[in-house]
């Protein structure tokens, strides 16, 4: 919860970015600052071949060697990070030709500077959460996205100019990697002076590298799309694909809080073969992904058009259709298989699945963006997620030794969608009381948030347990005067 909550704080900071900059840039540079981060974050998910995943594995069966481990990730990313950018900066010209974006020719050095710092200092999350210290966490992921708004607004107010955003940005990853290094001089203290012993090496990349293949594909997955448009297409229209195809980070924050947490008890649990525990603990993910999920999914779908007019003008209205399609993805990713594929180390499967969905979008994208557009490489996508989870689905069933119906509570998501609905047919009419697209996009998703709440609390969705962490938590954030408790 305190992870959760750490990273819904540095959303409300980060969320300001493309609002602000979509205003101060021109159309072209927001469309060469998305390219930035599309190529940044495909290359660090590249490079991160599956070592500092394993870190989930490794040190909660092994803490004796934890960092050993540490320190052989380590040396792998940063090998791969410096090769990266010596290629990048190498092949500048071709890149930025291949986007038709001349101005990241220019941008390149901060570009390769991001990539090794972001790769080197993300491992920092994964940590915190091994090592179980939640409050550290959320002050971690709220301060990280609170300096990376800083780092990216600043100069951008200041100058508007694209250039300096780069540089921004790789202060910010500076800074990230600077917090890692302090982490591990203090976590780890006494155990980093007999220096980096290849113990246990073979087996952490035996581990990894299946994953790493797959965490390409997955990644191949969920940007083939994106640098499909972007090299079909003109940039203006990659623009407007690029804002139907917004990430919705609390959603992201709340699948990953959770998964990361799950994981390590998933692990704990199949080590020692409780399948019964197992099962418990995943019908309880999904149902609690589920309880906040679906009315997500319901109220953005209906509240797309203000959603997308308010916060980046009226010029990418188009992008609401996309938008739309989009984000049925987050349905798909909340049945995340990976929490026990991974803990039964089950790296070559996920390799396998990745293939086959990625397969499925190659062949999907192009047929459907034919046949329909822009909207089609967004149903091409999804197609692909759906492949991928199917696959993911069956295999999850099998190792936790049950049918595949049985991996979905179905009670509890008829439950939740009724309410869902119940709340979204008293609320969404008094849409067309207010003009202003976020006056109504706030008023009638706060309005719709609070019905879904009372009928949830009332209608057996939520569970006792989850209503006492949320009177804890409430507690915690407003406490009562004492003189009122008197």
């Amino acid at each position: 919860m305190l992870l959760m909550l750490g990273r819904s704080l540095g959303f409300i900071l980060s969320f300001a970015i493309p609002v602000v900059l979509i205003r101060l840039l021109t159309q072209a540079d927001f469309g060469t600052y998305k390219q930035f981060f599309l190529v940044a974050g495909t290359l660090v998910a590249i490079l991160d071949v599956g070592t500092a995943a394993s870190l989930f594995y490794f040190i909660p069966i092994d803490r004796r060697r934890a960092a050993n481990y540490l320190l052989q990730t380590v040396l792998v990313s940063a090998t791969l990070a410096l090769a990266a950018a010596g290629a990048l900066w190498l092949l500048r010209n071709y890149v930025a030709a291949w986007l038709n974006s001349p101005l990241l020719t220019e941008l390149t050095p901060f570009l390769a500077a991001y990539i090794i710092l972001e790769l080197l200092g993300s491992l920092l999350e994964y940590l915190v959460i091994i090592e179980k210290q939640a409050k550290l966490g959320a002050l971690l992921f709220a301060g990280s996205d609170a300096v990376r708004a800083i780092a990216l607004l600043l100069p951008a107010i200041l100058t508007a100019d694209l250039f300096w955003v780069a540089a921004g940005a790789a202060v910010f990853a500076t800074i990230r990697f600077a917090m890692f290094v302090l982490w591990v001089g203090w976590q780890y203290r006494g155990r980093l002076q007999s220096g980096l012993r290849l113990v246990g090496f073979k087996s952490q990349i035996h581990y990894s590298f299946p994953f790493a293949g797959a965490g390409l594909l997955d990644r191949a997955l969920f940007t083939f799309h994106s640098f499909y448009v972007a090299t079909v297409f003109s940039p203006a229209v990659f623009a407007i694909y690029a804002v139907g195809c917004t990430q919705i980070a609390p959603v992201q924050i709340f699948f990953r809080s959770l998964f990361e947490v799950a994981l390590v008890r998933m692990t704990e649990f199949l080590a020692v073969r409780d399948l019964a525990s197992a099962r418990t603990l995943w019908l309880k993910l999904i149902g609690k992904q589920a309880t906040v999920v679906i009315p997500l999914v319901v109220i953005l779908w209906l509240l797309a058009r203000p959603l997308i007019e308010g916060v980046f003008t009226a010029e990418y209205l188009e992008a609401t259709p996309i938008f739309r399609i989009y984000v049925l993805m987050i349905l798909l990713t909340m049945f995340n298989d990976h929490c026990v594929l991974r803990a039964r180390a089950q790296t070559r499967f996920i390799f396998f699945a990745n293939v086959v969905a990625l397969a499925a979008c190659v062949v999907l994208v192009p047929i459907l963006t034919r046949q329909l557009g822009v909207k089609g490489a967004a149903l091409g996508l999804i197609g692909g997620v759906f492949t991928m989870k199917l696959l993911g689905l069956v295999r999850a069933a099998q190792m936790l030794e049950v049918p595949l119906r049985d991996m979905i509570p179905w009670q509890a998501i008829a439950r939740i969608s009724a309410g869902t609905a119940l709340a979204a047919a008293v609320v969404y009419p008094s849409a067309a009381l207010f003009d202003a697209p976020l006056l109504r996009f706030f008023v009638c998703g706060a309005a719709f948030w609070l019905a879904y709440f009372v009928v949830a609390w009332f209608g057996k969705i939520l569970t006792v347990d989850e209503k006492n962490l949320i009177a804890r938590t409430a507690r915690s954030l407003f406490p009562v005067p004492r003189a009122l408790r008197q």
